[in-house]
């Protein structure tokens, strides 16, 4: 609550001298951190709001994180087509500007629409093209993604022994990053896992 007040405090600052960087600054936060709260409705507007400020500022870098999110939300929402478009739109941008990880954050979901898709193969690909700029970076949480997603792949085409070693692996890259629900969605994984072999007393 704090940040979003003092994100507001700002954002009113800059409307009255006019700072169209600062405005769109202000804006992006305060779309973030909607986002962050699934308060979907404020994240948008404030989205939409940012969008043309940073465009008329020349900041790609903004201008493709406004897009991401809107991406982001279509995809909470369940709208692949618009998710789709959004992220297509954002990742040449990403690209341009030098965003390796809002490239990465574009490209696994991707991955997650071709997953939705039952796309197994344009996933698989998406993800592993997500996984090598994650590592690159140094970014544990997008690894971990990138490697919980192949081991659902894994786990949906029967192939039990790999799905377990991904998410064991991703479980660990979770706990490093501090990443409590991707912690608990590989522990619930590999439960069905274990399930799904027989081994009941494990899943419990």
């Amino acid at each position: 609550m704090a940040a979003s007040k003092a994100f507001k405090e700002a954002l009113s600052l800059y409307l009255t001298d006019g700072s169209a960087k600062g405005r769109a600054r202000s804006s992006l936060s305060i779309a973030e951190l909607a986002l962050r709260r699934t308060d979907y409705n404020g994240a948008y507007k404030a989205y939409k709001e940012a969008l043309p400020l940073f465009r008329t500022t020349g900041n790609v870098l903004g201008e493709a994180n406004c897009i991401f999110g809107l991406g982001k939300i279509a995809l909470r929402r369940m709208d692949n087509k618009g998710a789709y478009k959004a992220f297509k739109k954002a990742l040449p941008l990403f690209r341009s500007s030098g965003g390796r990880r809002g490239e990465a954050d574009c490209i696994l979901c991707l991955g997650q629409i071709a997953l939705r898709r039952r796309d197994h193969e344009a996933a698989r690909k998406a993800y592993e093209d997500a996984l090598s700029i994650f590592r690159t970076a140094g970014d544990a949480r997008g690894e971990a993604e990138c490697i919980f997603s192949l081991g659902q792949i894994a786990f949906r085409s029967g192939a039990h022994e790999e799905a377990r070693a991904a998410c064991e692996e991703a479980l660990s890259l979770y706990r490093l990053s501090g990443t409590v629900d991707g912690e608990a969605n590989c522990i619930f994984s590999l439960g069905q896992i274990a399930f799904r072999s027989g081994a009941h007393e494990e899943a419990r």
